[in-house]
């Protein structure tokens, strides 16, 4: 119960996985909203609750200068492989019981990997986590229509909740756009720039209208 309230703070300093990346705006780059509540994403920016995860991937685990690091991480040893960081981020406390980071999880794959190509970005010399089978894979996007519309809604609204939720719906536009108002003003969701409304409201409207 401790461990999700302090989850539950987080997403909130954080202002939720859908909240808008200021400088891409990619799957990954929307997925790492959440972890920029308790890291820097910058080079050369101070550590705050967690280390640095700048030039993270494949550099060794528990070696951010000046961080002071969980025993448990620090028992880890070797490199932070993209491997293992798909392990890590899937359920960091069986990875590394009595780690620190209050954090649950990312239990889709699709979600895993995007994240990961997106860390993978963030050094001065980029590679892509090549030796993770889930890079290739296709996303599935949990089964919504393809279509101009279907990256957007899918990184917003599973964000938050199961995306059964937008599937059972049959709703016309405006209300559509009335759910995503309340969800703004009533659930914390930060408001979503005019543009990708407007996609999102053109695909939920053609594919989950009245």
């Amino acid at each position: 119960m401790a461990r999700m309230l302090i989850w539950l703070g987080l997403m909130m300093v954080a202002g939720g996985l859908n909240a808008q990346p200021q400088q891409s705006d990619t799957l990954g780059a929307q997925f790492a909203r959440v972890c920029a509540a308790c890291h820097n994403l910058d080079a050369s920016h101070p550590h705050k609750l967690g280390p640095n995860l700048w030039d993270l991937v494949n550099r060794p685990v528990a070696s951010a200068e000046g961080y002071e690091y969980s025993n448990a991480l620090l028992k880890l040893g070797g490199n932070w492989t993209p491997t293992r960081l798909d392990s890590f981020l899937q359920d960091p406390a069986a990875m590394a019981p009595g780690t620190r980071m209050a954090f649950p999880g990312i239990k889709d794959k699709d979600q895993r990997a995007a994240l990961l190509d997106y860390l993978a970005s963030l050094s001065d010399t980029p590679t892509a986590p090549r030796e993770m089978a889930a890079e290739t894979a296709t996303f599935t996007f949990d089964g919504l229509p393809s279509g101009q519309g279907q990256a957007e809604v899918y990184a917003t609204c599973s964000a938050c909740h199961s995306l059964m939720l937008v599937k059972q719906q049959g709703m016309n536009r405006d209300r559509w756009k009335q759910t995503l108002e309340w969800m703004v003003e009533e659930q914390g969701m930060d408001e979503l720039p005019p543009h990708k409304l407007q996609v999102i409201l053109d695909y939920l409207s053609e594919h989950f209208g009245e």
